[in-house]
């Protein structure tokens, strides 16, 4: 079971005004039971540029940066003796008595190598080094970017995980960990023009809106093959063979499907997106001599709805459908199956988690998901909840997010034991899109106190599919299905 942690005194040390990322932060570890204290220095030459192109992204766009808003808070000094200091500055120093944490951005501290990635227009590695002679990366995430073109949406995803990694190392601290990892040197940061960025953006945001007006730039399509022994997620590649595609009336997207066999029938469940409504359904469509028939909706509700997860246990068939728009991961039950779903109960209340992903293992039920909160994606952080059964209490665990990978966390279709009696998971590749390929990974350490998986392969679209990105894979008996994303001409 999880280890009992102890509280600590923490002092947090910045340039220039408190942002409002660092008070959250500061209160999510005072309800752990932790005492912080604020110091804050005078701010660093970039702060005016960075406020300037801010608030002109709020008169163009409309844009507001949270986790980067100043905060009215007053100065704490923080003289005396601490068990961490977590430093901000571009200059961070070393206290000889205490643990000292300082965030990287792509190697360097301080909010400027954070800025100057972003006005890159991409997301920096953000990495956490315990700050003394010999420099050691504790941890290390790939945030997620998923508009590269506004500084203040880029600030609040990164941040958000800025601080999931660091509340993740005061947490390993408390409960008596011996933290430490790879030495590591301190690179130099580049400072684009923030009125060249300013511009760019202007420019892209301008191109969008048009684009959207001629084209659906994301739609998904259902794709899948009759399996001969070739199985992708034990084979760790596409099979060479055709796929068949799931036919639909332009007006409407479907994705995420989930294969099910039940009385010598093929069903698949799927994610129907209607253009109209914005708001994803849960339908259904049977495979009959190779071919797909119409998909008819089974369930609906008053939010958006999409990856179902469909699974048996017992004498009954259970789905766990994405419900991360109502705040918390939902159970329903077929009754009768496959056409009438009945609510069942809450699994895990107060998150946002998206493609909550169900597997049994070494005697718990255990719920992987992308989790986000406070501006991050939904792209980036896997988060684990665990329990003795489906209807028992289910706990997150102590880490989460227990993994910000861009490129391997978010849930991409059913986890199953291969060889040796691994457990291996199917994950999404989200680096540089939504979707932009499969990744497989196979699990090392799951329990209560830990986390661990290696990569396997990553898969872009297969070979001939024309496709932008794929981001689900999933099979059951003889069908293994796939969903396929490239952009659709209205006109």
């Amino acid at each position: 079971m999880a280890s009992t942690a102890q509280p600590l005194s923490i002092a947090l040390i910045g340039n220039g005004p408190q942002r409002r990322w660092q008070a959250n932060f500061a209160g999510a570890l005072r309800r752990e039971g932790h005492s912080v204290v604020h110091a804050r220095e005078a701010p660093t030459a970039a702060a005016r540029g960075v406020e300037l192109l801010l608030e002109l992204e709020r008169l163009a766009y409309g844009a507001r940066s949270r986790a980067f808003a100043q905060q009215d808070a007053r100065d704490v000094a923080a003289a005396g003796k601490h068990d961490i200091i977590i430093d901000l500055r571009e200059r961070p120093i070393t206290d000889a008595g205490a643990v000292t944490l300082v965030p990287l951005f792509d190697g360097a501290p301080g909010e400027a190598a954070l800025i100057a990635a972003l006005l890159d227009q991409r997301a920096p590695e953000v990495a956490v080094a315990r700050w003394c002679d010999e420099l050691q990366v504790v941890a290390r995430g790939l945030p997620a970017l998923e508009n590269h073109n506004i500084l203040a949406h880029g600030l609040d995803q990164v941040l958000a995980r800025t601080a999931d990694l660091l509340r993740q190392c005061v947490n390993r601290i408390a409960r008596g960990d011996e933290i430490g990892g790879k030495s590591t040197s301190i690179l130099q940061h580049k400072s684009p023009s923030l009125l060249s960025f300013g511009a760019k953006g202007l420019a892209a945001k301008l191109s969008e809106r048009l684009t959207r007006l001629a084209m659906h730039p994301e739609h998904w399509r259902i794709a899948f093959r009759q399996l001969a022994d070739d199985a992708v997620i034990e084979r760790e590649k596409w099979a060479e063979t055709n796929w068949t595609r799931v036919p639909d009336d332009l007006q409407r997207y479907f994705a995420d499907p989930f294969p099910f066999i039940e009385n010598g029938r093929t069903y698949v469940f799927c994610e129907e997106y209607p253009y109209a409504t914005r708001k994803g359904i849960i339908s259904l469509f049977e495979i009959v001599d190779g071919r797909p028939t119409k998909p008819r909706p089974v369930l609906e509700r008053a939010y958006h709805l999409s990856y179902p997860f469909v699974f048996r246990r017992g004498a009954n068939i259970y789905m766990i459908p994405e419900t991360s728009s109502a705040g918390r991961i939902e159970l329903y039950r077929a009754d009768p199956f496959p056409d009438r779903w009945t609510f069942e109960r809450v699994l895990v209340d107060d998150v946002i988690a998206s493609d909550a992903t169900l597997v049994t293992w070494q005697g718990r039920d255990w719920l992987f998901a992308s989790i986000a909160g406070d501006g991050a994606s939904t792209w980036d952080a896997l988060g684990l909840f665990h329990a003795a059964g489906l209807f028992d209490e289910w706990e997150p665990h102590p880490l989460n997010p227990v993994l910000i990978d861009a490129g391997t966390a978010r849930p991409g279709g059913a986890m199953m034991v291969v060889q040796d009696g691994r457990l291996r998971r199917v994950a999404q590749d989200c680096r540089e899109r939504y979707g932009g390929g499969i990744v497989l990974a196979d699990v090392g350490e799951l329990d209560a106190d830990n986390y661990s998986q290696t990569v396997r392969t990553v898969l872009g679209s297969p070979a001939g599919s024309g496709a932008l990105g794929v981001h689900t894979l999933n099979s059951a008996g003889e069908i293994e299905a796939i969903d396929l994303v490239g952009p659709l001409r209205r006109w």
